[in-house]
């Protein structure tokens, strides 16, 4: 299969690309993080771990333009990006917001165009149960909150 515009792996909302300097490529995190977590189209952890794991280069752009979306799946990419030998560099193209900011962090350098928007704030959830349910909810964002 024939590869277009040098994509390496791609899903739905993201893409891995070879850039044009030589053993570099450019991850594209364009969209909702986790799988289909609003209901639409999104950024699964699992693509983009092991996109990142078969990848051998010296310098890593990730791009990121998101709303945020799944707690789990952002600090599985986090992770990923943490971990992976090659200098990451994370751009904020637009908007990292909600758990794409903590995907932001990941860069040995972090970088965020002019008009592009950082926003951070503290784990939420919805909640159907008893209180029971509540008192277990409240425990799970108190953990994530850290």
């Amino acid at each position: 299969m024939a590869r277009k515009h040098n994509v390496l792996a791609q899903g739905d909302w993201w893409q891995l690309r070879a850039a044009a300097a030589p053993r570099a490529a450019e991850l594209l995190i364009y969209g909702d993080i986790g799988t289909d977590f609003w209901g639409g189209e999104s950024t699964s952890a699992l693509d983009v771990v092991r996109a990142l794991a078969d990848l051998d280069v010296d310098t890593l752009t990730a791009r990121i333009n998101s709303y945020g979306g799944s707690v789990a799946d952002g600090l599985a990419i986090y992770n990923a990006l943490r971990r992976h030998p090659a200098a990451v560099t994370t751009a904020i193209d637009g908007v990292a917001v909600s758990i794409a900011s903590l995907i932001a962090m990941a860069g040995d350098t972090v970088q965020m165009a002019q008009n592009g928007r950082l926003m951070i704030h503290a784990p939420w959830g919805l909640l159907m149960g008893n209180a029971a349910d509540a008192r277990e909810s409240d425990e799970q964002l108190v953990q994530m909150r850290g």
